[in-house]
């Protein structure tokens, strides 16, 4: 043990570490520099951040109004092609191509859907009988049938 006692008697109580010279007298300015400089860096980053948020918000408005627009365009120009024929051009169509049409087939058509159209007697009367009750006038419903 009177060995060991001489090693740790020959390593002087030394630092092994040695700091450069007034190392500590700067050190609060450094730091302060530092938390400074992080925070400038993060504040950038946010903004960055919220004005890219408005860069994609304006975007996104954007193409919702052309996609709005290219709706209401298409749906506009497809209600002008379902539009039904007018009493006019009916008229019109039917006296240009009347050399077309035959009397015969055109009695043999109306049957037809006549027949599609006609009612039993017993439906009739219940259908008389509804119209009654909702309120409709007894000489205009016998002036139709």
């Amino acid at each position: 043990m009177a060995n060991k006692g001489s090693i740790f008697d020959k390593i002087e109580n030394k630092s092994a570490y040695k700091v450069p010279e007034r190392y500590f007298d700067s050190l609060p300015v450094r730091v302060m520099g530092s938390i400074a400089a992080s925070e400038k860096s993060s504040q950038t980053k946010k903004q960055k951040l919220l004005k890219l948020k408005y860069v994609f918000a304006y975007a996104a408005s954007i193409i919702g109004i052309i996609f709005i627009s290219y709706m209401g365009i298409n749906y506009l120009t497809s209600n002008r092609n379902n539009q039904l024929i007018s009493e006019n051009d009916a008229l019109e169509y039917l006296t240009f191509y009347s050399s077309d049409f035959d009397e015969a087939s055109i009695i043999e058509n109306f049957q037809e859907t006549n027949k599609i159209l006609s009612f039993k007697e017993d439906e009739s009367e219940i259908i008389i009988y509804y119209l009654l009750e909702e309120g409709i006038d007894e000489l205009l419903l016998y002036n139709e049938l």
